[in-house]
Order: C-alpha cells, then sequence, then structure tokens
C-alpha cells in the first residue's frame, strides 16, 4: 500500500499538471481564423434557400470537427470550452451571439428577401466568433494556471 501524499504536495501536483495542460493550449491563429470563418459561414448560411441551408451549417461543423481532430493529433489533448467555470461562461456567450445572429440573419432573410443584411450580420460575426476565441483562451489558459 502506497503511502497517502502530503496536502501540500497533492495540491502542488494537481497544480503542475493544470499548468502543464495550459501549456499545451498554444493554439495557432489559423485556428481562430477557421473558427470564425466556420461561424460566419453558419450565419451567412441562411441565405441559401433549404436544404442548402442546413448543409452550409454542417460542412462548417464538419471542418471544426476535422480541424480539432487533427489539433488532438499533434498536441494529444483537446479541450471543450465547457471547463473551467470561467471559460465555460465565455463558450456559452460566444454561442448565445453565434446562435442569436443564425436566427436573425434567417429571419430577415425569410421575411425581406434581402441577402444583404444576413451577409453583413455573417461579416460581423466573423470578427466577433475570432474575438471570442481570443477570449476563451486567455481566460482557459489564466484559470489553468492560477487554478481559479
Amino acid at each position: 500500500m502506497t503511502e497517502d501524499p502530503n496536502p501540500h504536495e497533492a495540491l502542488a501536483s494537481i497544480h503542475a499538471a493544470r499548468s502543464s495542460v495550459a501549456d499545451r493550449m498554444v493554439l495557432p491563429w489559423t485556428y481562430d481564423a477557421l473558427y470564425a470563418v466556420a461561424v460566419g459561414g453558419m450565419v451567412a448560411s441562411q441565405i441559401a434557400p433549404a436544404p442548402f441551408g442546413v448543409i452550409g451549417i454542417g460542412v462548417c461543423i464538419c471542418l471544426l470537427a476535422l480541424y480539432a481532430t487533427l489539433w488532438k493529433r499533434k498536441v494529444g489533448v483537446w479541450v471543450y470550452g465547457t471547463s473551467p467555470k470561467r471559460a465555460r461562461w465565455v463558450a456559452i456567450g460566444g454561442g448565445l451571439v453565434a446562435g442569436a445572429a443564425m436566427v436573425t440573419a434567417m429571419y430577415v432573410m425569410r421575411t425581406t428577401g434581402d441577402w444583404r443584411i444576413p451577409l453583413a450580420l455573417a461579416a460581423v460575426m466573423t470578427v466577433l466568433a475570432y474575438l471570442i476565441n481570443r477570449l476563451w483562451v486567455r481566460v482557459y489558459r489564466r484559470e489553468m494556471e492560477t487554478g481559479a
């Protein structure tokens, strides 16, 4: 039977493990750009008539899943947006903003038929998605480094 570790040693071990994950979370700008383009693409897909809008969303989701798989293979870990706590709220907020943009684009397109407003909204959402993703990475790394 092994001896129980000292509580200070156990906490130091947990902190070291969290810090090592934070060190691996140095995403290249290409991920942020791909994520932003995919989110913008999902909003822009609302311009297309059925079923092409849904197909466009599916293609964007598949691109993100492919990138996540390749990144996990390269780095050895993929972190989902739902933890830790503060980063979770950034991810939820980003998802709500993207969802609202998609619904708004769909509503405007279906009620007015004007494709310019949803396309402009997609461009704005692309920039917002980039910024929100950068914020999420920053919050995530800070939480993992400080143990907050």
